[in-house]
Parts: C-alpha cells; structure tokens; sequence
C-alpha cells in the first residue's frame, strides 16, 4: 500500500476502511440531499400548486446544470489540490443550501437553493473516488467502489424513510434543516480526522482538460461506459423520482407508508444490488476477465420486465416485491462501472474521468429524464383514448366502448413504463465494454 503524504508508513487496513467509510457518508448525504425533494414532492406540490413537469425541472435541471458546469473544474482542482479539503468543502456548502432550501417562500426559491445545491455536491465524486483509487489496490477496488456506491441505496433509504417520517410528523420545511445541519458536521469530522495520501502520480502531472478528454474518448471502453451510464440513470433518475408519487397515487398509501416502501426499493433493494455487483464482479474476475462487462449488462436487461411487472401490480405489496427484485438487477452496475472508469484512465486524470462521466450522466440522465417522465405524464392526464385505440392500456381501467381520461395516478404509472426502457440500451452498451475492456485498461489487475 503507499503511504501517505509526508510519511514513510503506509495506511492500515483499518485506518483505509475508516476513510472508506466517511468517504460512503458523504457520498450517502449527496445523493440523501439530492432524492430527498423525490421524496417530499408530494407536499412541494400541494403547497406550490406545482404540475408534474415543474416537479421534474426541479429534481432535473435546476440540479443537474450547475452541477455539470461545476464538476469538471473541480475535478481538475482535486487531480492538484488536496482532496480532503474539497470533499470537506463541498459537503459544507451543499448541506448549508439544503437548509436553506426549508425556507422557500416560492417555487423560484425553490429552484435556487438546488441550485446552490448542485454547485456543492459537484464536489463529492470524482476527489472521493480518486482516493479510493489511492488508498486500495487495483485488485480491491471493485470492492471498495461498490461500497462506496452503497451511498445511493443508503442515500435513496434515508430520504424514503428517515426524511419522509419526519416530514409526515413535523413537516417539509424542517426535514431540510435537519439534513443540512446533519451534513455540516460530517464535513467537520472529514476535514479533521481524514488525511490526504500520497498520490501515484505528482499532483503536476496532471496535464490539461482538452488533450485528457481527448486520451479518454479514444478508448472505446470508455465511450461506453458514458453511454450505458447514461441510459441506466435516464430512468434510474427518472423513477427515482416519482417513486414516492406512485405510491401516494396509485396505491393511495400516506407519506410514511410510501416511504418506508420507496425504502425498501431505493434502499434495501438497491444496496444489495450495488453491494452484490461490484463483490461477485471481483470474483468472477478471477476466471472471466471481462465479468465487470458482461455481469451489469446481464443484470439491467433482468431488470425490463420486472419494473414492467412491479408498476402494473395491483397492489402495493406485489410493486414492491417486483421493483425490489428488477431494483437489485439494475444496479449491479454501480461498482463495476467505477471501477472500469478508474482502471482505464491514468493516475493523473482519475477525477477528470469521473467528472466527464458524470457531466454526461447529469446532462443526459439526471437533467432530461425526471421532467421527460413528469412531461409524459402531464400530457397523458389530458388525453382522452377511445376504447378501440391502440393506446388503450395507458387507460388501466377502460372498459369495451368506454373513453377514458386519465388522472393523475394512470398517467404517472404509464409515464414510468415508458422511461424503463432506457435500461435495454443500458444493457447492450455494458456487454460492448466487454470487446475493448482489456487492452483499454491502463493497470493490470490481478486476477
């Protein structure tokens, strides 16, 4: 192991798995910050007046762009400067604005704190992941990626219950303010307890944004990893989103109840998933090469006709059981794919990999897909289909000769099918990273 910065001593195990584990808090209040207006968007509407297409701009775009033009500089920052300082930093500004998103008198108020959001948690992945890279070996990383990655489901988990349980019982307004003075002081303990390591690469070496860019797209695994990203969060994103709204619409269930259900989805589910993926990845590698490829691939194409099962399940029991099986085959590809990412790109550019990846992620996924899904879902509201059309089983409830408009729980549930599709281009760009993953990846990892 290297040491670290300014010592001869290399890191213990235990003292790698102590960072490890602050680095997964911050990633879980990143994504805890980000679902969290998913998760209360029920109460956002009500209060605002709001339609699904403005619920979608504010979990969507206003996020996701700030987000994006940010990320990559301070990723080129993090492959200079000290890390710890950045993720510290971060965490403290996007937590400050979550508080102060508990404020808002207005939707534009709203829009602007996640604005202030996104420019924080912009921070967060690429130095995070460029230590991990630093403080575990080639052959652990899909491992500790895969923990790392446990911060979405563990994220998506505190938001369905933990946010929606004290919003249900004190309000929305003050589930903000906790989570932002929650998140203040995980940045204070990161920035004192947390030390830099020494990098594999000077800090100098890190070269410029354009011909870096310029390195990674040539490597036809890494275009596909960005494309098969993208297409799994366009629904991923999109669902994620709307999840709690499903319950609330279609199963009538209240704020708790369908945050404890979303948990078990967004949470559970999706933590064993991610957990699972990036473990049996690094096993199989043993004896397939190629398994951090094919294995998501496989996965994200299981997951297609169980999401389809789960949203047109009856009840609210049988949706969760399906979306929690289709939930844990989606994203088995967390883990793999950051480890790929980072074992394809040169020590001195691992950050500027991340950001690229997540500017496309962000732009593509996390910007479209939540109000393309709350865009369908409007339009279908207002539709109304004959009974002979084509179109008749967006109408769940049509009979023989009967139009039907839709409302607002049909249409939602009609919209969120047809964002699920996303995921089988998802599963064919992850088996092509299979055809160029070896003579692209810039380690060797031992197998």
């Amino acid at each position: 192991m290297r040491p670290l910065a300014g010592t001869a001593t290399p890191p213990t195990r235990v003292y790698s798995g102590y960072v490890l584990l602050c680095l997964l808090l911050g990633y879980t209040f990143n994504f805890l910050d980000r679902v969290v207006v998913g998760v209360l968007q029920e109460p956002l509407r009500n209060e605002f007046s709001l339609s699904d297409f403005q619920l979608g701009l504010l979990g969507g775009p206003a996020f996701a762009i700030l987000y994006t033009v940010t990320g990559i500089p301070i990723a080129r920052w993090a492959d200079r400067g000290n890390r710890v300082f950045i993720v510290s930093l971060a965490i403290g500004l996007w937590s400050a604005m979550t508080a102060v998103t508990g404020l808002a008198a207005s939707y534009l108020h709203l829009l602007l704190a996640r604005i202030g959001v996104s420019i924080g948690e912009a921070g967060c992945s690429p130095p995070s992941q460029s230590l991990i890279s630093d403080y575990f070996a080639p052959e652990r990383r899909g491992t500790a990626f895969s923990i790392f990655a446990l911060g979405v489901p563990m994220g998506n988990l505190l938001a369905a219950v933990g946010a929606s349980w004290i919003a249900f019982n004190y309000g929305w307004r003050v589930t903000f303010g906790v989570l932002g003075v929650a998140g203040i002081l995980l940045s204070l303990l990161i920035r004192l307890t947390v030390r830099e390591p020494q990098r594999t690469t000077p800090p100098k070496a890190a070269g410029r944004l354009i011909p870096a860019a310029r390195y990674l797209f040539g490597k036809p695994t890494y275009r596909f990893v960005i494309a098969g990203t993208v297409f799994a969060a366009l629904g991923g994103f999109s669902l994620g989103q709307y999840l709690t709204s499903y319950f609330v619409r279609v199963h009538e269930l209240n704020l708790a109840a369908a945050g404890l259900s979303v948990g078990m989805v967004t949470g559970v589910a999706a933590g064993i998933g991610t957990f699972s993926g990036g473990v049996l990845a690094d096993r199989l590698m043993k004896r397939f090469p190629t398994a951090q490829s094919w294995l998501p691939g496989i996965g994200v194409a299981l997951g297609v006709p169980l999401y389809l099962t789960g949203l047109f399940a009856d009840g609210p029991r049988t949706a969760m059981i399906f979306l929690m099986v289709a939930v844990v085959c989606h994203f088995c590809y967390l883990g793999p794919m950051f480890a790929i990412n980072q074992s394809i790109a040169p020590p001195r550019m691992r950050s500027t990999a991340v950001a690229i990846l997540l500017l496309f992620v962000s732009l593509l996924g996390l910007a479209l897909g939540p109000p393309i899904l709350g865009a369908l879902s409007d339009f279908f509201a207002g539709m109304t289909i004959p009974a002979e059309s084509a179109l008749r089983w967006l109408c769940l409830d049509i009979e023989a000769g009967v139009s039907c408009t839709l409302g607002s729980a049909d249409s939602l549930r009609a919209a969120m099918m047809i964002m699920v599709a996303g995921d089988v281009a998802a599963a064919i760009c992850f088996l092509l990273v299979g055809r160029t993953l070896l003579q692209d990846r810039e380690e060797h990892v031992p197998v």
